[in-house]
C-alpha cells in the first residue's frame, strides 16, 4: 500500500495560503446544518446499508416499540409518511442527514445511536460509547497516526478513535473502506479532503461519508496533534 500523502511544505499544498488560511476558507464554504444539543453535520446525504440490519428495519423496530404509526412518526420527524414507508421497506436508498436526524429524534435518540443500532441490534451501546476503553490499537509511528479501538474486533462495524500528529495526513490507501465512514472531531482540527472538496472539522463537528471515493484526513496544525471518533460500517479491518 502507498504511504499517506503528506506535503512538508504547507504553501505547496495550498498554493499561496498556509494550511490555517486554507482550512478557514474551506470552513466558510462548506454546507453546515446546526443541530441543537447534538453535533454539526456537514454532509448532504448518507447511503442506507445494504444488509439484513438495514436502517429501515431499525426504524420500524423502534417505531413499533413506541407504539407509533408511520404517519405519527413522520409527523414527529417533520417528514412525509411515504419517506418512512419507503425507508422501512428498503425502497429508499439515500436520505438527507437533516431528515435522518429528525427521525432519530422522534425515536428518542441521536443519529450516531441510530446508525450504530442499525448495524448491531440488541447489544448494549454503553461499551461502544465509552471512549476511555481500549481493546487494541494500530500504531503507524513512521506515518504520523494511530488508531485505537474501543470495542473487540468485529466484522459488522468498527468503533474507535484516530489520532493524527501535527502536519500529517492519512490517505485512502492506508484506510481502504468500501462503505460508510463517520468522523466526530474530539481535539484539534481535521481537514477532510474528499473528491477535491475540503471540509474543516473542529471539536464537536461530525461528518459521515462513503469510503468508495478517495479521501484524505489532514491535521493542519503545525504544533499539536488532533483526534476524532472513527466509525466504519462495516469494519475496515479483516476479521
Amino acid at each position: 500500500m502507498k504511504p499517506p500523502m503528506v506535503s512538508e511544505n504547507p504553501k505547496a499544498r495550498y498554493g499561496s495560503h498556509g494550511p490555517e488560511e486554507a482550512a478557514s476558507a474551506a470552513e466558510k464554504s462548506q454546507p453546515r446544518f446546526e443541530h441543537a444539543g447534538f453535533l454539526s453535520i456537514s454532509v448532504p446525504a448518507i447511503q442506507r446499508p445494504e444488509d439484513g440490519h438495514s436502517l429501515g428495519n431499525v426504524i420500524r423496530h423502534f417505531r413499533k416499540q413506541l407504539g407509533l404509526s408511520q404517519q405519527e412518526l413522520a409527523g414527529k420527524a417533520g417528514v412525509d409518511r411515504t419517506t418512512i414507508a419507503r425507508l422501512e421497506c428498503g425502497i429508499m436508498k439515500t436520505i438527507s442527514m437533516d431528515k435522518l436526524e429528525g427521525i432519530a429524534a422522534a425515536l428518542g435518540m441521536d443519529i450516531k445511536t441510530l446508525l450504530i443500532k442499525a448495524e448491531s441490534m440488541g447489544e448494549s451501546l454503553s461499551c461502544r460509547s465509552d471512549t476511555t476503553r481500549v481493546e487494541f490499537s494500530l500504531d503507524f509511528p513512521g506515518e504520523g497516526f494511530r488508531i485505537v479501538s474501543h470495542i473487540p474486533k468485529r466484522r459488522d462495524f468498527f468503533f474507535g478513535k484516530i489520532e493524527i500528529e501535527a502536519h500529517k495526513a492519512v490517505a485512502t490507501e492506508r484506510l481502504p473502506h468500501p462503505e460508510q465512514i463517520y468522523l466526530h472531531a474530539l481535539d484539534g482540527k481535521i481537514l477532510l479532503n474528499r473528491e477535491g472538496k475540503e471540509f474543516l472539522l473542529k471539536a464537536g463537528d461530525c461528518f459521515a461519508f462513503s469510503g468508495r471515493a478517495s479521501y484524505e484526513l489532514y491535521n493542519p496544525d503545525l504544533m499539536k496533534g488532533c483526534s476524532a471518533l472513527f466509525i466504519t460500517y462495516p469494519s475496515f479491518l479483516p476479521v
